[in-house]
């Protein structure tokens, strides 16, 4: 449809200025340099979802300061600093006009004129509209449906384009009352007019699409950043949020992945066909098996939680799994969620409290689920590796395989990465110690809105370490949004 759509724009207010109050410009900067360029890729129209954050909610960053939570801008007063950076934009030629979506859509004669796009307000809304509509129909006949002739029924075909028109009719009045009730939730620009009249521009983007599990989807960037407790709500945790981040998007998790498995393969072969090597064998063995255990217990809840929500029983698994499950949990989210589990035992609670519940335990095994696979296939690897190296380790003297193994990876801020997870760039002063060149370090990074580039960053102070030292493991991170829920139901 030639159209670009921005849902949702987030800010936390680290960024400074010289002179002070220079950051609405610089956010107004970032989004016309945005239109211009959607602009001159083909784009012809942009569309803004014009909707402040609630009390609590995070829309992309995790753990806003609290100086915003105190301080959030209300519907009138975020239109107004959307329509302030339009006018600059149309000021400078980028845009042609701008309007709010009823004024653009007064004149549509079919719901399909209206553009819809993936979450939007519209395509959920228009989609219930019209399922509403049709249930209506449904019950109509139903009461309708009395002894039909075969003249009646031949009547009641005949005049199936008339109630199609009249559906239609409905659901235009519907979705325009809706426009006239949220005219100041929603703006329509104009990038560019049409050179031909209903002939489109061609949309070239010489930019090949980069896709990432981090940020090809705002609720999986906001989930992970949750899973793992990236905050920005203090400086010292946005720095190190910064530097995960930083450290995930560029793929640096991968390589450090691969190296620390290349040097357990090393290890394992070094050892050869000895006591120590059978042993530790022996030991992957068992860890092993107590992943693939553990993986039966998040699979039979998951899919428990599955049928409860499918069939909207909401009904609790059973005690004995409930209680395997429990004893994978550190203890503070099991009190919470034991305590949770039998409130919801008591005849008297509500299914909606049941509900709540499930869904909380749906979302934990999930976690849970993708944590294990993660480890299990961490694992795999270096085994796969030591098995076909044990004929040559089994071959070599024992100082010749002691002079070939290479060191393993220096402490540092491997301590503190999930479980499951590549361990962030080592310390400088750990790196020092190892003869390792020390790893980039980042400092507290500058606000950030959707669509702009990380700025290089100074070296970071001390906190940083101890803030990245401070990153609870997987299990702990994957549960703490979701028993947090569960004790608020």
């Amino acid at each position: 449809t030639n159209r670009v759509y921005i849902s949702y724009l987030d800010s936390v207010r680290y960024f400074k200025s010289a002179p002070e109050g220079q950051r609405t410009t610089v956010y107004h900067s970032i989004l016309i340099n945005y239109l211009d360029y959607a602009r001159g890729l083909g784009f012809e129209h942009g569309h803004i979802w014009v909707s402040p954050p609630k009390q609590g909610d995070d829309y992309i960053f995790y753990a806003h300061p609290e100086v915003m939570l105190q301080k959030r801008m209300g519907l009138l007063k975020l239109k107004e600093w959307y329509e302030k950076m339009l006018i600059i934009a149309k000021d400078k030629g980028v845009i042609a006009d701008f309007q709010d979506m009823l004024d653009a859509y007064k004149d549509i004669e079919s719901a399909s004129d209206i553009p819809v796009f993936s979450g939007d307000h519209w395509a959920a809304s228009i989609a219930l509209k019209i399922q509403e509509l049709k249930n209506k129909e449904k019950e109509l006949a139903k009461k309708k449906g009395g002894g039909h002739n075969g003249k009646g029924s031949k009547a009641a075909s005949g005049s199936g384009v008339h109630a199609d028109i009249k559906q239609e009719e409905a659901l235009l009045n519907q979705i325009q009352e809706e426009m006239r009730s949220m005219r100041n939730h929603f703006i329509v620009v104009t990038l560019a007019e049409q050179r031909q009249a209903g002939k489109r521009n061609k949309v070239v983007d010489p930019v090949p699409i980069m896709s990432n599990e981090f940020v090809d989807q705002r609720s999986s960037f906001l989930e992970k950043c949750q899973m793992y407790h990236w905050q920005f709500d203090e400086e010292v945790n946005a720095a190190h949020s910064t530097l995960m981040l930083l450290y995930y998007l560029h793929g640096m998790h991968r390589t450090a992945a691969a190296a620390r498995q290349k040097a357990a393969a090393a290890d394992l072969a070094a050892r050869g066909l000895g006591g120590a090597g059978a042993s530790s064998e022996q030991q992957q063995r068992s860890r092993s098996s107590k992943i693939e255990m553990a993986m039966q217990d998040w699979t039979q809840l998951l899919n428990h939680a599955n049928e409860a929500a499918a069939s909207e029983t909401w009904d609790l698994p059973p005690e004995e799994l409930f209680l395997r499950i429990l004893a994978q949990i550190n203890k503070s989210k099991r009190d919470i969620l034991q305590e949770k589990y039998n409130q919801c035992r008591d005849p008297s609670t509500t299914a909606a409290t049941r509900s709540v519940f499930i869904r909380v335990l749906k979302r934990i095994a999930e976690s849970f689920m993708s944590c294990l696979h993660n480890m299990q296939a961490n694992r795999q690897l270096p085994n796969a590796a030591a098995s076909s190296a044990a004929a040559p380790a089994a071959a070599r003297s024992a100082p010749a395989a002691a002079a070939a193994r290479p060191p393993l990876p220096a402490p540092g801020l491997a301590s503190a990465a999930p479980s499951g997870l590549a361990p962030p760039p080592a310390s400088p002063a750990a790196a020092a110690a190892s003869g390792a060149a020390p790893a980039p370090r980042f400092a507290p990074a500058p606000s950030s809105v959707l669509g702009s580039a990380p700025p290089t960053l100074p070296p970071a102070t001390p906190a940083t370490a101890a803030a990245a030292a401070a990153v609870s493991s997987a299990a702990a991170a994957s549960t703490a949004a979701a028993t947090a829920a569960a004790a608020a139901a």
